[in-house]
């Protein structure tokens, strides 16, 4: 009979089996209420999900702009370092000649050493951003080298 044996049982010949089927009924609308929490608690998820995310678009934009704010200034620092490079050279030649004290000479190259401080802070600080921002999306180095935009 393949595979299972029919044991004959002793005094099962008569015997009665039962099945019963069981249900809560719930009163007072117990089970609206407990849907209306699940539903609630699903919608407050939603909502921590949808702040989260705002959350982290608010940062990204927040360090983008900072990153575009800098690349500005780095540009602006660099002008101001030309132009007192400029200075120093003209007030060089003129106290080579004698027509300048070197006293302007030496704070015209005071200026040109600030400018350079300057410059390299604000560089550091822009490399500090974009890799502030390459962290954001998970990534050791900053992938990219520039920001664009206005």
């Amino acid at each position: 009979m393949g595979f299972i044996e029919r044991l004959p049982l002793a005094g099962t010949g008569n015997a009665e089996y039962a099945l019963s089927i069981s249900s809560v009924i719930e009163l007072g609308d117990k089970r609206k209420a407990r849907t209306a929490l699940a539903n609630t608690r699903y919608a407050r998820t939603a909502l921590e999900h949808k702040a989260a995310a705002l959350d982290l678009v608010a940062t990204v934009t927040q360090g983008f702009v900072s990153a575009l704010s800098l690349k500005h200034q780095i540009f602006v620092e660099e002008r101001a370092l030309a132009l007192t490079d400029e200075t120093l050279d003209v007030i060089s030649r003129l106290a080579r000649k004698g027509a300048v004290p070197e006293a302007d000479r030496l704070r015209a190259k005071a200026q040109q050493s600030q400018a350079e401080l300057n410059l390299a802070a604000l560089k550091a600080e822009y490399d500090a951003e974009r890799q502030s921002l390459a962290s954001l999306w998970g990534e050791p180095q900053a992938g990219f080298n520039d920001v664009e935009g206005n």
